[in-house]
């Protein structure tokens, strides 16, 4: 590995592990091994400062750098500075920072604009998600499946599920498939609006297709107790042992819970039994009774 290489590899893993003042030091340490500062070596000190959680300091790092080195930003180092400050809320300096990037004939990849569009969809600013999505066709970029599936968040909290529902179409007429995070965004769409015949439907495709997460299971077992599906409830919760899916066992006490107060006596008695005598995780539940 060459010298800049590991001083690269090095304020990388200073990033990840949060300690980001390392991996400043060993950016400004730099010329003293000879080395002389790059564009990969900024974008490694920006990267450095967003997977650190730094995201405050990406503003002023990214202007200081420009400043102290006389060094023009290029694609990523504009992608990492934007990426911030989506992490950080900052949507609109975000977008600004893209208007500067086409300002000064930096040319956006798709990373920009997935970073964009994420950022835009996923606060509720649906219109200009859109206008974003325009400037990305016409530009001539190809939307992969991030790009699809920030749109699919964008119907979603618009709740305009049919057209959301398009949009998972037409990503997969274009050649791609829909993955863990479409499903998701449309079964979590329902479940915010108590659609429980929604939830199942998407719920069973993401099942078909994909291995559901732990905050897609509970969610969609919260909203079968809420609805009075009970039984639903007890299918997921064997579906959980039958695959060794991971859940919170709160969640499961409370299937259990409600389905005394039901008089369903046995099915919370075999839940219990799944719950605490299987080979993967011992959830510790107990009927009322017992506690």
């Amino acid at each position: 590995m060459s010298n800049e290489g590991f001083n690269i590899r090095l304020m990388s893993l200073y990033g990840k592990s949060g300690m980001f003042d390392h991996a400043q030091k060993v950016f400004d340490e730099i010329p003293d091994r000879n080395i002389e500062p790059s564009t990969k070596t900024m974008n490694a000190l920006l990267s450095a400062c967003v997977s650190s959680g730094k995201i405050d300091k990406i503003e002023g790092l990214f202007v200081e750098l420009q400043e102290r080195l006389g060094v023009k930003p290029d694609t990523v180092w504009y992608n990492v500075v934007i990426k911030g400050c989506c992490k950080c809320g900052k949507v609109e300096k975000a977008v600004k920072m893209y208007g500067e990037m086409e300002k000064n004939g930096v040319k956006p990849d798709l990373v920009t604009f997935n970073t964009v569009l994420v950022g835009l969809y996923s606060s509720k600013r649906f219109l200009e998600g859109e206008k974003m999505w325009r400037r990305m066709i016409e530009t001539g970029l190809k939307p992969d499946i991030r790009s699809w599936n920030a749109r699919i968040i964008g119907y979603v909290n618009e709740k305009r599920f049919d057209e959301a529902v398009k949009a998972l179409s037409e990503l997969e007429r274009t050649g791609l498939k829909p993955d863990a995070f479409s499903y998701r965004a449309l079964v979590k769409g329902y479940c915010d609006e108590e659609n429980l015949k929604g939830a199942k439907k998407w719920y069973a495709e993401f099942v078909r297709c994909e291995h559901p997460d732990k905050v897609t299971l509970e969610t969609v077992i919260s909203l079968a107790m809420k609805k009075g599906d009970l039984s639903w409830a007890v299918e997921l919760c064997k579906v959980i042992f039958d695959r060794k899916w991971l859940v919170n066992a709160q969640i499961l006490q409370e299937v259990v819970d409600t389905l005394v107060k039901d008089s369903r006596f046995q099915d919370a008695k075999r839940i219990v039994e799944m719950g605490n005598t299987n080979s993967y995780r011992c959830y510790k539940l107990n009927l009322p009774s017992e506690q």
